[in-house]
């Protein structure tokens, strides 16, 4: 039997680990890339229904405030009104 000598080529090594690599960023960039494909645009219909909701809110608290302003004023007109008056 002859004596086989084993020749580590590092070179070699380091490429195909290099490779390897980056098949593995390749893969996983694509797996990523897919769910945002499916995930993105319910994200930004939640996000918008939620801007809208918030919105109507924001609507709805304004109008509040007009009317008790309203409210108070005319109040503040009727005092005065009788204060005069007396």
């Amino acid at each position: 039997m002859k004596n086989q000598v084993v020749v580590i080529n590092f070179t070699a090594m380091m490429y195909t680990c290099i490779m390897y690599i980056v098949l593995v960023f390749c893969v996983w960039l694509l797996i990523r890339l897919t769910i945002a494909c499916f995930k993105l645009p319910s994200m930004l219909n939640a996000a918008n229904e939620a801007e809208m909701e918030r919105d109507k809110l924001l609507d709805v608290y304004k109008k509040n405030i007009v009317t008790i302003e309203n409210q108070n004023n005319d109040e503040r007109l009727t005092q005065e009104q009788h204060e005069k008056s007396s």
